[in-house]
């Protein structure tokens, strides 16, 4: 029999990650923190004594800065054509439904603004490149969803 406080145990970790708060209220709860704050005297007193600390913290954040510009960078100069064809394919093979002329039909709501939040780029970059897949007529707009023309040449041009 498996062990009931283990299991229970479980349950809260992944209520916790799935963002219930509930149990740290409890007393002694399996997520309780213990935070302080330094008053004024003690910080500067801390930071006069212990420079390493604010060097180790400026590197840190530095290095997370560096970090982020160089994904952010990455994605900028990848072809976001080619990420949206791709996203596209996923979403033809996921839930497409293949029409006679063998077209395959996307009915999800998808608008240009959600693909822009999806892969971080502006609504403007978003609407340049949907216009060159429509003009190499891969991909068009039909009513709510979308239509992929030529799966073949959108599986070739991912």
């Amino acid at each position: 029999m498996p062990n009931v406080g283990a299991l229970e145990s479980a349950a809260n970790f992944v209520n916790f990650l799935r963002g219930d708060r509930s149990r740290e209220k409890i007393a002694g709860g399996a997520f309780r923190n213990r935070i302080s704050v330094l008053g004024e005297d003690a910080f500067w007193k801390v930071y006069r004594d212990h420079r390493e600390i604010a060097d180790a913290l400026t590197l840190k954040f530095s290095a997370i800065i560096s970090s982020q510009l160089l994904y952010r960078e990455s994605r900028a100069t990848k072809r976001v054509a080619k990420r949206i064809a791709e996203m596209f394919e996923e979403l033809a093979l996921a839930c497409g439904r293949v029409q006679l002329d063998g077209a395959i039909e996307i009915p999800l709501p998808l608008t240009q603004t959600d693909i822009a939040e999806h892969f971080d780029v502006t609504r403007q970059t978003v609407h340049r490149e949907l216009s060159a897949l429509r003009s190499d007529m891969l991909v068009t707009k039909r009513g709510a969803g979308w239509l992929v023309a030529n799966p073949a040449r959108l599986a070739e041009f991912s």
